[in-house]
């Protein structure tokens, strides 16, 4: 048999060659032409797996029994204690596939899963070769004792046993090193443009924090701008109301003084009219006496009267008797006679004139009453004048002081407005300089803005190209952005940055967030606290938005204002929410990505396919991180391995599912990008 497998290995050589060329991959090939130059036997294989199957049972035994007393051995394979059962005949199978399959793309992608098994449970790559060591010092002397008369034979089984354990150490090396160290990269690259994303979600987050209050702030000094201006013009106008009201004050003061001097001229001329007037009481009390002494003389005057009617009386009497007489003594008493009529007629013209004077006395004395009355009367006026006078003198001279004093306060209030002109002249011009401030400060907080904005865009040309949608945790982080840029966008639409219409406002369940809430199938996320709490606030962001807009619209710029300021407390409550779930997929929740892979629609690229049983053309209908997804005929079934071609990059990839017209394949080395 020696001889048979020795001249088979010389005459099949090349023929092995090519089929393994044919059916393995280029590492299968290479490695083997390294490992066995003269070329590969299945039918050694075989032979030897016959000798080593009835004690590998034994040496796995040993194996893990003393892999139990390893302490960092022990602490990794734990968790698996009790389908340790599973493990050993998996092992076997591993054995037997090593030992009498040809090598091929099932061999490599076979020993390529199985690093990856070792690697996903922690082993290190040190311990995969020493139990590899270990398994291959106890079969040697099983191989060695089944040939001890044989010593080529010996050596043939020695060659292939230690050949292939080899090979598949390179291949399962290989996957370690690169398919599987590739993977852990992947792992990290999405792990740091997962970290990348978050940082560049927190600073988006931190740096548009202040916008609210920049938009308060750029509105309140559009108005202070406005207010400044109208102040300065008002400032201008005050002051020339005040060099006005100067003016109008030089002149009541001039006024004043004016009719101060004329106040004093008539408390003169009031002074001048007491005078008279106290002379007209003194010639009236003059007058006054003079009719008391009238008075008196006409008394007397009416006294002689009645002694002259006396006498009159008498003497008419007496004429009466003479008469008499005369007429007695006849002829010598007619000289007589006359006499007595002259003297009757003397005596009568005597009473008559004394009853005139004494009716003339009367009416004089009447008159003197009259008089004395009015005097009386006119000394009472004059009284009341003069008291009249001396109050209203007094009231004068009161005004004047007060006119004084007024003139003199004029003359203050003109020397205190001007110097109002000046400082109301230095407060327009720091009026104007405030407004010309508030004007620059306005520009500044727009270029600001520029600023923000500009960083804003370079953060989320960053953050797209590191999202991805098919992880939770990244979502998150985007969502996270998505609503900062939200809520920014209603505040530059209400400070007059950007347009927009609050009926364009999408609402919760239009937006990324909410899409994503929406469609959520994970039980554990949506079981969550933070998931849970995270609907109601999210939709009061996007109510309040509208409601802001609405405002805005209509005018109402101050309502918006305030309301901005509840949309800041429920868009706080929405990142709290985000940042606890982001957390908790972080921890508890870590395995929720594990079952989501975002695949991307392709069109127009072919391929081709090579696997242990076909070969064909194959068309690219999406692609993943983790896979790719074909379509052709003669694919094969699921957990065959198969080496696409695509655009000249080689994938080495396992059949995860097939339908006979299509496929997933599951990508274990290598990658396509398109």
């Amino acid at each position: 048999m020696t001889a048979s497998f020795r001249e088979e290995s010389v005459m099949t050589q090349a023929a092995r060659k090519t089929s393994a060329r044919t059916s393995g991959s280029s590492s299968v090939d290479d490695l083997q032409a390294f490992l066995r130059p003269d070329g590969w036997s299945v039918d050694e294989g075989k032979e030897v797996w016959a000798v080593l199957e009835p004690a590998l049972e034994s040496i796995l035994d040993d194996f893990y029994a003393d892999l139990r007393k390893q302490p960092e051995l022990a602490e990794i394979f734990a968790p698996f204690e009790e389908g340790m059962a599973g493990i050993r005949k998996r092992q076997m199978a591993h054995w037997k596939g090593l030992l009498t399959d040809p090598p091929s793309l099932d061999f490599e992608s076979r020993a390529i899963r199985i690093a990856e098994a070792h690697t996903r449970i922690g082993l290190p790559s040190h311990w995969y070769l020493a139990a590899y060591g270990r398994v291959i010092l106890q079969a040697i002397p099983v191989l060695m004792s089944k040939h001890r008369h044989s010593p080529r034979k010996t050596q043939a089984a020695l060659q292939a046993f230690i050949g292939r354990a080899f090979l598949d150490i390179g291949l399962a090396q290989e996957g370690y090193e690169n398919g599987i160290r590739q993977r852990l990269e992947d792992r990290v690259n999405r792990d740091a443009r997962l970290g990348n994303l978050r940082g560049v979600a927190n600073t988006i987050s931190s740096v548009n924090e202040m916008m609210l209050n920049m938009a308060v702030l750029q509105s309140s000094t559009q108005e202070s701008t406005a207010n400044s201006e109208s102040i300065s013009a008002a400032a201008e106008e005050m002051v020339a109301s005040a060099e006005q009201i100067a003016q109008n004050s030089d002149a009541a003061a001039d006024e004043a003084e004016e009719t101060n001097t004329s106040l004093s001229r008539s408390v003169a001329a009031m002074g001048e009219v007491a005078t008279s007037i106290a002379e007209i009481d003194r010639t009236s009390q003059d007058s006054a006496s003079s009719l008391v002494e009238l008075n008196d003389a006409a008394e007397q005057i009416s006294g002689f009267l009645g002694v002259i009617q006396t006498i009159s009386d008498q003497t008419n009497l007496l004429a009466l008797n003479a008469t008499i007489e005369a007429a007695r003594a006849g002829d010598a008493g007619k000289g007589f006679a006359v006499v007595a009529s002259e003297v009757k007629s003397l005596a009568n013209q005597a009473a008559k004139a004394t009853e005139d004077i004494a009716e003339r006395i009367t009416a004089l004395k009447n008159g003197m009453s009259v008089i004395e009355n009015a005097i009386t009367s006119s000394r009472a006026a004059v009284e009341r004048g003069r008291e009249t006078i001396d109050g209203a003198n007094s009231s004068i001279r009161t005004v004047g002081e007060q006119v004084s004093s007024v003139s003199q306060r004029m003359q203050e209030i003109s020397t205190i407005l001007q110097q109002q002109k000046s400082a109301s002249a230095e407060i327009s011009e720091k009026i104007a300089g405030v407004a010309d401030r508030a004007r620059s400060d306005s520009g500044r907080l727009g270029e600001m803005n520029t600023s923000l904005q500009a960083s804003n865009d370079a953060f989320l040309a960053n953050a797209q190209s590191w999202f991805r949608a098919d992880c939770h945790r990244s979502l998150v982080q985007m969502a996270k952005i998505d609503h900062v840029f939200f809520k920014k966008r209603i505040v530059d639409i209400i400070v007059g940055r950007t347009t927009g219409k609050s009926g364009d406002l999408p609402t919760h369940h239009q937006c990324r967030l909410g899409k994503w809430y929406d469609t959520l199938d994970v039980a554990s996320v949506r079981n969550h606290p933070a998931y849970k709490a995270l609907e109601a606030p999210h939709a009061r962001v996007h109510d309040i938005a509208r409601e802001v807009l609405q405002a805005h619209e209509a005018g109402a710029d101050k309502r918006a204002f305030e309301r901005l300021a509840d949309l800041e407390t429920a868009s706080q409550e929405v990142l709290h929410l985000l940042d606890t779930l982001a957390e908790a997929l972080d921890t508890d929740l870590h395995d929720a990505d594990s079952r989501s892979y975002a695949r991307r629609a392709v069109e127009g690229v072919t391929g081709r396919f090579t696997s242990s049983e076909a070969a064909g053309e194959i068309v690219i209908r999406d692609i993943s991180e983790t896979g790719i997804g074909v379509a052709g005929p003669n694919l094969g079934e699921a957990g065959r391995a198969m080496q696409l071609e695509v655009n000249g990059q080689t994938v080495l990839g396992e059949i995860a599912w097939s339908n006979g017209q299509g496929a997933g394949i599951r990508i274990l080395k290598g990658e396509v990008s398109l």
